[in-house]
């Protein structure tokens, strides 16, 4: 399982700027995002909910292939080795 705080603060962000009456929950992506499939349907609070039915990149079989030589910070990683991603203190 993966974890991100990127979603959290995008999600605090946007709740901000419905605050500041800058977007509304009710506006499709497509006024911000030009060229996302069916994003004059979706909404910004589907995108915050995750239900907007955009595919998921992650389950695509490129996305899975390990590159052919990978590195981190300079140095090369054995592709069978697994690449634990790390978040302290975050559940």
């Amino acid at each position: 399982m993966q974890h991100s705080c990127s979603k959290t603060m995008t999600s605090a962000l946007i709740q901000l700027l419905v605050q500041d009456g800058k977007v509304r929950l009710t506006d499709p992506v497509s006024d911000y995002v030009p060229g996302v499939p069916n994003g004059a349907r979706i909404t910004l609070a589907e995108l915050l909910e995750m239900r907007s039915g955009l595919y998921d990149y992650t389950d695509a079989p490129e996305f899975r292939r390990p590159p052919a030589r990978p590195a981190v910070q300079g140095r090369a990683v054995h592709p069978a080795r697994p690449i634990r991603h790390l978040a302290p203190g975050y559940p």
